[in-house]
């Protein structure tokens, strides 16, 4: 190779947070454009669940209404929730694994493609079809995010 042609640039990924960071995540939440989507519903949530403790700590009748719920229920509706996110965060991991290698043997052979290019080809064609073949992978990305 006497000219080296980036084939593929990675994108930028975001920072990883570490545990020393919570302070500045605590305080940096409400900036959080996620956090402005499910304000509301976290608002009215919260308010539903206030009104219903302030009825039974304020309301005698409640309180005995209240006595007779079992919480097991609840801890077995908590647990087959709690199963059901590891299966989905897990399966969603395999997903990424399988695009990421895929993602990475395409990249393979765009470069083993480059090479025969260069190995065959001269002159303009040859700087042509690598620049096309170097403008691929960001192609395809854009395409595959449909952009």
């Amino acid at each position: 190779w006497q000219s080296k042609k980036v084939v593929y640039e990675s994108t930028t990924l975001a920072p990883r947070y570490a545990s020393e960071d919570w302070l500045y995540n605590l305080l940096s939440i409400f900036s959080s454009a996620m956090f402005w989507r499910v304000s509301s519903h976290l608002f009215a949530n919260t308010l539903f669940a206030v009104a219903i403790w302030c009825a039974y700590l304020l309301v005698p009748s409640v309180q005995a209404v209240c006595a007779g719920f079992s919480t097991v229920p609840h801890s077995l509706t908590g647990g087959a929730l709690g199963l059901l996110l590891v299966f989905r965060t897990n399966t969603a991991y395999e997903r990424f694994l399988d695009a990421r290698k895929i993602w990475g043997s395409m990249v393979n052979r765009i470069r083993e493609f480059a090479r025969v290019i260069h190995g065959n080809f001269r002159g303009l064609d040859r700087e042509h079809l690598l620049s096309l073949l170097a403008c691929y992978p960001s192609i395809l990305l854009q395409h595959l995010q449909s952009r």
